[in-house]
């Protein structure tokens, strides 16, 4: 077997570890200079036998796959050569199902929430004393995992719209999708196209296979019309075949009615959160997770970094990172889990998405928005269209820190949560998020 990898970024690179490790030739195919991937070759201990950064030198009738890289987009002129080649070209999720398809599968999406619902899932399968690797866009590598775990291990799967537009067969044992909303819309071209991206993750399951879904979102009530597999819900405001919020207790509402645990041990603020944890829940005991070890985990669970993370609090403000903010809808969520007054620092990259629900939100909260980034311009013409003008523009989140500082009185919020990508100004939303604590701890 041989594989040509196209795209040496993270998947990439966690990829060739894999083949490595199985014993598995393969190629790199990647648009930077040849010197700057034999430095990424050297640095990673990785051994390809060529490299590539033209698809024309590429010898494509040697390859039993093409492993497409999910930051390179379907319609990508490259990927469109290899299909019209009659080239077999996958996704990393979608390798590891036809190899391992044995193993047990649970997987995440959804707009927002993915990775704090993922963690948590992760550590609810280790509390019941299962080997699970968390893995996906969290973690090291889906291959790199599945190439190191065992046909016993638990695998916990983030997966993005990016990895889920080019599956074909994948189809998780137990699955679920939090919500959907507005995002990435220039990536996939439109809101239709990122629905059925997403839906893509409960496509090709079957009946035996469980679907845990989010009533309270209207577009998964309608697409899962459709869905073969045995669904699962849950609801914050209804009471569902799954699992909802009744007397201040997480219920699970299947063949019987069992209270799982009180509210009163959830330490995540914010509603989006309760969804997050109902759909952990959900997954977890489809996955056989006790009420015992549900409870002990929840009690034990404070988020995760870069989530409406608590980084300070002096004379009386407090400072949260929220950089995985990286759209509307997640910001809004953010906002809402607030009642004080708020100091907001936003934007970054432009997905080409609607601002306004984002000032809706506001709710007479937010005192001061500080804009940083290609759309601080567009989120400032928005708020004065919404009477909103108590807003500034900074050059960058050392002005942004500096400023917010400066006004901040005791019993305010100062929050980070963009409402946008972290791309042009750095590499990723955690390097944000890192640069943010680093200026306010400084």
């Amino acid at each position: 077997m041989k594989i040509l990898i196209f795209g040496f970024g993270v998947t990439g690179i966690a990829s060739a570890k894999a083949f490595d490790l199985l014993d598995i030739q393969y190629d790199i195919l990647d648009k930077k200079s040849i010197g700057d991937i034999c430095e990424i070759v050297e640095r990673e201990k990785v051994f390809p036998k060529n490299l590539y950064n033209d698809i024309k030198d590429v010898p494509f009738e040697e390859y039993d796959f093409i492993l497409k890289s999910p930051g390179i987009r379907l319609y990508h002129k490259w990927v469109k050569d290899m299909v019209s080649r009659k080239c077999s070209v996958v996704s990393d999720i979608e390798l590891a199902y036809e190899w391992w398809k044995e193993r047990k599968f649970i997987c995440i999406t959804g707009t927002n929430g993915k990775t704090t619902t993922t963690a948590l899932l992760g550590k609810f399968l280790e509390g019941q004393g299962y080997t699970t690797h968390v893995t996906g866009n969290i973690g090291k590598g889906v291959l790199w995992d599945f190439a190191q775990g065992g046909d016993e291990d638990q695998y916990v799967i983030e997966t993005s719209s990016f990895q889920l537009e080019f599956v074909r067969q994948f189809a998780p044992q137990i699955a679920g999708i939090l919500n959907i909303t507005p995002d990435h819309l220039d990536w996939h071209g439109s809101m239709e196209a990122y629905i059925q991206a997403k839906m893509n993750l409960l496509r090709k399951q079957n009946g035996k296979d469980i679907a845990v879904l989010n009533w309270d979102d209207e577009i998964l009530k309608r697409e899962a019309q459709g869905l073969a597999s045995t669904k699962h819900w849950i609801s914050q405001k209804e009471r569902v075949y799954g699992y909802y919020l009744e007397d201040e207790y997480i219920v699970e509402d299947l063949e019987k009615k069992i209270p799982l645990v009180s509210t009163d041990i959830i330490h995540i603020p914010g509603a989006h959160n309760v969804e997050n944890i109902l759909m952990a829940i959900g997954l977890a005991r489809a996955a056989g997770v006790t009420k015992e070890v549900i409870e002990k985990t929840l009690d034990a669970f404070y988020g995760v970094e870069h989530r409406i993370e608590l980084v300070k609090e002096e004379a009386g403000v407090r400072y949260y990172n929220d950089s995985k903010g990286t759209n509307v809808d997640a910001s809004i969520k953010a906002i809402e889990a607030f009642d004080n007054p708020l100091i907001l620092i936003a934007g970054g990259y432009d997905k080409h998405v609607p601002l306004d629900a984002f000032f809706e939100a506001f709710g007479g909260k937010v005192k001061k928005l500080i804009l940083l980034g290609q759309t601080a311009k567009q989120f400032e013409e928005t708020g004065r269209k919404h009477g909103f003008y108590d807003s500034i523009l900074v050059h960058d989140m050392k002005e942004a820190v500096n400023y917010a500082k400066k006004i901040a009185q005791s019993g305010d919020v100062v929050l980070l949560s963009p409402a946008s990508a972290s791309w042009g100004m750095y590499r990723n939303f955690e390097e944000r998020g890192k640069e943010f604590k680093a200026l306010v701890k400084g």
